[in-house]
């Protein structure tokens, strides 16, 4: 029974530790970007009444993980992101871990 628990508190720890590490926001993909010589990517998305640059693609930037259309504006995603760092002209730029388009 002991061992159970011992389990189960490194269990919760884990994923305690994980969420912290990790938060996300929905929003709408306002603003498609792309460099000119293509070797960097970004969307605008829109959060309430909050604007945030997020990086698809970059050379000095890693790039998140992508699932579904996130590049058409109008489209619904969730960013998982790790900080936010401020950014000219933005409420802020979302370190993005994954960016994921939201069913509608």
């Amino acid at each position: 029974m002991r061992m159970i628990l011992v389990s189960i508190a490194f269990v919760f720890l884990f994923f305690s530790a994980a969420n912290a590490l990790s938060k996300s926001v929905v929003g709408t993909v306002d603003y498609y970007s792309v460099g000119n010589r293509g070797n960097w990517e970004a969307i605008d998305l829109v959060v309430g009444n909050k604007k945030y640059m997020v990086y698809l693609l970059g050379v000095n930037i890693p790039s998140p993980k992508i699932v579904g259309k996130v590049r058409e504006v109008g489209r619904k995603v969730r960013v998982s992101y790790s900080r936010i760092v401020s950014e000219q002209g933005y409420d802020g730029r979302l370190v993005s871990n994954r960016v994921i388009e939201v069913k509608r």
